[in-house]
């Protein structure tokens, strides 16, 4: 399939304008992959027909869909979680963080809710906390970091 007709048969099915994130994860796809996924849901070709145009059997033909649409999702997802990554405020609780059921309860109880006040604490701060050890504070460094925060380290061993 050439890149053209590539594009003509996403442009069927998103009337034109193409989110890039679907244009990158039709791109993972096989040429084979793309023939078939036109050919069954823009043609509509049955199973047994597509299989017959592919020399193959209506199984081996549902397999191949069956995998671009496991590609497709797994694109997908991947764009969903970074979107969301993306979206992230300071202000926002610290559940979007996704901590370990532990470190999260240590922190609210310890009057940390939002992600603005994890952030201005100091390491010391940070340790007085009850039940937060070197475990918990490695975990919270490790989403800060994550999402794009500055992680919280020990001046005193810097």
């Amino acid at each position: 399939m050439d890149y053209e007709l590539e594009w003509n048969v996403m442009r069927d099915i998103y009337d034109d304008e193409i989110p890039e994130f679907i244009k990158k994860a039709f791109s993972t796809l096989s040429p084979r992959e793309k023939e078939v996924l036109k050919w069954r849901h823009v043609d509509h070709l049955t199973l047994d027909k597509t299989a017959k145009i592919y020399g193959v059997t209506r199984g081996r033909i549902s397999q191949i869909e069956k995998n671009a649409f496991r590609k497709i999702r797994h694109s997908i997802t991947i764009y969903d979680k970074n979107a969301r990554i993306s979206e992230l405020d300071a202000d926002d609780d610290i559940d979007f963080l996704r901590f370990s059921v532990r470190t999260r309860n240590c922190l609210k109880r310890g009057g940390i809710h939002s992600i603005t006040k994890l952030v201005s604490l100091s390491y010391e701060q940070l340790t007085e906390i009850n039940n937060i050890g070197p475990k918990a504070i490695d975990e919270i460094n490790e989403k800060l970091v994550k999402f794009g925060f500055k992680p919280i380290v020990n001046e005193e061993e810097n």
